[in-house]
């Protein structure tokens, strides 16, 4: 499937709370190592700055193998009135005790830029880049690669957001034994939003409700299903609580098989204290994808201990969980990722 998600590398960014939202409204969480998703959220962005680094260590393991993996991920923001940029960089390695591709690495790279016009009309540019490696006993065997951009309008009026965005991405796959396939993968999205910021009472909420729709084209035996998506997300908080959730559902095809998706994340940060830095979140991310004669199940509980103080924050996060494929000979899939993410904000 296309822009596939590498086991023990890049699993530990897909299970976290809003990581499918933030196409629309721009990012508000307390925290500030929420990044955006789209070129149009980050044009909508205004007089956010900051420097992180996250680090995360992934163990996925199911009767076929056991893959273990670490990746580095460093990132940076700024916005201004009118100019915002954001870049996320990613280098991580996995090991597996499989028979073949038994080292996997992976180098990526995310760069958005946005400008805002004077009648708050804003425009948005992005470059998405990765590079997978696979290796068997030290040899390369095979790899996958992609580029793409992300184009969109955003337009602010008041506390209410709208926007529209396409990403394009081109992916080839190859291996050395059976060659390379190539494939075209365009998304097109639009959505509308609210977000409301009341820094003297320690609140600030923020929702958008956002539809997707993905359509590829073949070049070779790899496949690309064409995916109907709709995303609920929103942020609120209030003293020392804040809440962050989303909700995704959608029906994609191949081949002429129909595929029911189903996920809910959620997270709730509580401060230690009306007048402490450390604070709990508990989370738990939940996903049914349900199609004919195959179905599997997803639920991953998550708890982070973090410190926050003047412009800096830290946390160390815990997840533990279990894909069941009910049809599937590998039975189910057990994965345990270890996060540690920094940011200064200035």
């Amino acid at each position: 499937m296309y822009k596939k998600i590498i086991l023990g590398i890049g699993a530990g960014t897909l299970i976290s709370s809003n990581a499918f939202a933030g196409y629309i409204t721009p990012e508000i969480k307390r925290d500030g190592k929420e990044l955006n998703k789209s070129a149009v959220a980050v044009s909508l962005q205004q007089n956010r700055r900051g420097l992180g680094v996250a680090y995360t260590d992934t163990t996925t393991e199911n009767t076929a193998a056991k893959v273990s993996g670490d990746a580095l991920i460093p990132y940076a923001f700024y916005s201004s009135e009118v100019f915002s940029t954001e870049l996320r960089i990613t280098a991580g390695e996995s090991d597996s005790d499989a028979l073949l591709n038994d080292e996997t690495s992976l180098d990526a790279y995310t760069l958005y830029a946005g400008l805002r016009a004077p009648i708050n009309l804003t425009f948005g540019v992005g470059a998405i880049n990765s590079e997978t490696d696979y290796r068997t006993g030290g040899f390369k065997t095979g790899g996958t690669n992609t580029d793409g951009m992300d184009i969109g309008l955003g337009y602010q009026h008041n506390n209410i957001y709208m926007g529209l965005g396409v990403e394009l991405l081109e992916q080839e796959v190859y291996s050395n034994a059976t060659g390379s396939a190539t494939a075209d993968e365009t998304t097109t999205y639009l959505g509308i939003g609210m977000q409301n910021i009341d820094d003297e009472n320690n609140s600030a909420n923020s929702f958008e409700f956002v539809y997707r729709q993905t359509t590829g084209e073949v070049n070779g035996p790899s496949l690309v299903p064409d995916n109907d998506e709709f995303i609920f997300a929103g942020t609120f908080a209030r003293g020392i609580t804040e809440v962050d959730a989303a909700l995704l559902f959608g029906e994609s095809e191949l081949l002429g098989v129909t595929t029911d998706n189903f996920r809910v994340d959620l997270e709730v940060e509580i401060l230690l204290g009306s007048n402490s830095n450390f604070y709990l979140t508990p989370g738990i991310s939940y996903a049914d994808i349900d199609a004919s004669g195959a179905s599997s199940e997803s639920t991953y509980p998550s708890l982070a201990f973090g410190y926050r103080r003047d412009n800096m924050d830290v946390d160390l996060t815990y997840t533990s969980g279990t894909t069941d494929m009910d049809s599937s000979i590998l039975g189910d899939t057990d994965t345990d990722i270890i996060k540690i993410d920094f940011v200064w904000l200035y």
